[in-house]
């Protein structure tokens, strides 16, 4: 990464000196801030790429996953409100606790909603949900965390859908195809599991399952205080 970051670092300073000496409105001012701006994105690439190869997880951290959640909305907000999106808050009142990295749960859960803000139609509403639901047999099953993510007026056809988590595969002008790469594995690094739907006529849902840190139970006002 070194390697890498080290030349960028000079391109991109040579790049702002010449921009600074050529006068406004010049044709070559319009090439150095182009060469600025690939920089940017070829460094964005590199940080995503070293996520993508080392995500290491440290299951230490005791927490209500509704707070991890509403972080990552809050980071999102901007650009929700510059599509005009209305973001829906849909928690239970009681739901269990996760031991998890927190900062990486965030990023991940930050992803995917970027993805939904960007693909959602103007006007749109983008659904966050989260419930404790049990999987397997009663009596015999594992408490989970479900979260999913829900935008309307997008659909995901199923060539592109089994695409959406393989490395470098994006439908965007400009992305790294990186995000829901990362935000999966790190999904997986936390003994979870995510999956997407999606139908023409309701939009696409971005399911996730977390595995609870145990069967206590917490109120989810008591948790955000």
């Amino acid at each position: 990464a070194h390697e890498v970051k080290t030349p960028l670092g000079y391109i991109r300073g040579l790049a702002e000196l010449m921009k600074e000496d050529l006068p406004p409105n010049a044709p070559s001012e319009r090439y150095a801030t182009t060469i600025i701006e690939a920089v940017d994105r070829l460094n964005l690439m590199v940080q995503d790429i070293l996520t993508l190869a080392s995500v290491n997880v440290d299951k230490t951290e005791t927490f209500d996953p509704v707070t991890a959640v509403r972080e990552s909305i809050m980071y999102i907000r901007e650009l929700a409100e510059s599509r005009n999106l209305r973001v829906v808050e849909d928690f239970t009142s009681t739901h269990a606790q996760i031991k998890a990295d927190r900062q990486k749960l965030v990023e991940s859960f930050t992803n995917i909603l970027k993805n939904a803000c960007e693909a959602s139609s103007p006007a749109a509403k983008l659904t966050v949900r989260l419930r404790p639901v049990t999987i397997g047999h009663a009596g015999h099953g594992e408490e989970t965390v479900m979260i999913d993510f829900h935008n309307e007026g997008s659909y995901i056809p199923p060539e592109i859908r089994e695409k959406l988590f393989i490395p470098f595969f994006t439908t965007k002008k400009q992305g790294t195809g990186l995000g829901l790469a990362i935000s999966k594995q790190i999904i997986e690094a936390h003994g979870g599991a995510i999956h997407v739907e999606s139908e023409p006529e309701t939009g696409t849902l971005f399911r996730i399952l977390l595995p609870t840190a145990s069967a206590s139970v917490i109120s989810v006002g008591s948790a955000v205080q």
